[in-house]
């Protein structure tokens, strides 16, 4: 599920769920997903359109998996040093089913504890999420992954499978 929605503070849209949202040039950003306490909830094309090609091309909807549970260390407090090694930034890897067996992420040598710093180049913060990146990537795809483990810094190729 992507973490990444916009709000816009009109509750009346948020009734039209599935209706585009476009700017002042007539350009499709999104889609009306929703609303509540006056806002309405809306998720961008970038979401979407990988999704929507590959239903073209394919004629089903498959959805690219990294098959990985990772938290987002920009947006979470807590956590231990041990785990976090002082970054602040980034997508933590923790505990023992963060790398589901036989997923992408667990056929290309990703470990819990590890920590994914950037994807293909575009580092992981408040900004971009990794499931973000994920999402605008398509099955098959390879992805750079800059990755902290605890003996230091390693770059990974992964093939990105289905969900």
């Amino acid at each position: 599920v992507l973490s990444r929605r916009l709000a816009v503070a009109d509750g009346i849209l948020g009734s039209f769920v599935g209706s585009p949202v476009v700017n002042a040039r007539g350009e499709l950003v999104g889609l009306v997903t929703g609303g509540s306490l006056g806002f309405t909830d809306i998720l961008p094309t970038d979401g979407i359109l990988v999704t929507f090609n590959g239903l073209l091309r394919a004629g089903t909807i498959t959805s690219p998996s990294l098959g990985v549970s990772s938290t987002d260390l920009s947006r979470t407090v807590g956590l231990a040093e041990a785990d976090t090694r002082g970054l602040s930034q980034g997508a933590l890897l923790l505990g023992v089913g963060s790398v589901k067996k036989g997923s992408a992420a667990a056929l290309a040598g990703l470990a819990p504890s590890d920590i994914i710093l950037s994807a293909d180049g575009t580092v992981l913060d408040a900004h971009r999420s990794l499931d973000e990146i994920v999402s605008t990537h398509a099955v098959g795809d390879v992805l750079t992954l800059r990755v902290s483990r605890l003996d230091g810094e390693v770059e990974v190729k992964v093939t990105l499978g289905a969900l």
